[in-house]
């Protein structure tokens, strides 16, 4: 069984790795994901294959594959290109998106964008981006979507981090 999970996972590396070389190019606005969802994420790769004095070799090899992968999901880029929102495995074309909402954040000086799609199972995405990277975004997403909102303080924001630079 460990071996079929340690295979799974050097495949789930590998198209991580495909997508570092590949899409990464493709990615003309870079954004992140929330810091949250990715530490959730290692904290349930965590429970699910703790790390223990008396394992096996296989079972360790497993657990720090595991760690591996959720840690080289970090160097795949998120954000939008000409074909739509690019997210770590798949992108979503500018056709399925209906609106975009940007908003400040609340918590650091970044952008937030949410993106709301016109059917499928779920229908909102979210993406943060620095203020360098807001206005490029933006007018990305203006030239591909309809509906656009934008809260007034971003730009405030923004323009007040271009004085500084």
């Amino acid at each position: 069984m460990n071996l079929i999970v340690i295979a799974m996972i050097i495949i789930i590396i590998g198209y991580e790795a495909y997508l570092i070389l590949k899409r990464n190019r493709t990615v003309e606005v870079k954004g992140t994901d929330d810091f949250l969802v990715l530490m959730i994420i290692l904290l349930i790769i965590l429970l699910l294959f703790p790390f223990n004095e008396n394992e096996l070799v296989e079972e360790a090899v497993r657990n720090l594959l595991a760690i591996v992968a959720v840690i080289s999901s970090l160097f795949v880029k998120r954000g939008v290109n000409n074909k739509g929102l690019v997210k770590i495995c798949f992108i979503i074309p500018w056709d399925k998106i209906e609106s975009v909402v940007v908003e400040e954040s609340k918590s650091s000086s970044k952008g937030i964008f949410h993106f709301y799609l016109k059917s499928g199972l779920i229908s909102k995405w979210k993406l943060q981006f620095g203020l360098r990277q807001v206005e490029p975004a933006l007018d990305l997403c203006a030239s591909k979507v309809k509906d656009v909102k934008v809260e007034p303080e971003l730009f405030q924001k923004i323009e007040k981090y271009k004085k500084m630079f």
